[in-house]
């Protein structure tokens, strides 16, 4: 796969967004997400597993999340930017120290 272009990424985090789509359930996901962080040291980092075609995982998730990288004082970046891949990766959304 290297060969090719590819780098392979495994999450360290489901949010489950595809379980828990609706507005109602997202807080769900956010648990999730607050715990992993809660428990990530302050100079590690976190891939998350995320689903952009669920609406409230694209929109209410994703800025709950961005707002916990934020107060961890990383920096959010996507496997792309991340790997330095040519290709484009299946999975954004790492977050890493600064």
């Amino acid at each position: 796969m290297e060969a090719l272009g590819y780098h392979v990424v495994l999450y360290d985090l489901t949010t489950e967004d595809y379980l828990h789509p609706g507005r109602d359930q997202i807080q769900i996901s956010k648990d999730l997400v607050k715990d992993a962080f809660a428990k990530a040291p302050e100079n590690g980092n976190l891939l998350a597993l995320q689903h952009d075609i669920i609406p409230q995982s694209s929109g209410n998730l994703t800025e709950f999340t961005l707002q916990l990288v934020r107060d961890k004082g990383w920096k959010g970046m996507s496997n792309l930017s991340s790997t330095g891949s040519k290709l484009f990766p299946l999975c954004v959304g790492r977050a890493t120290q600064q």
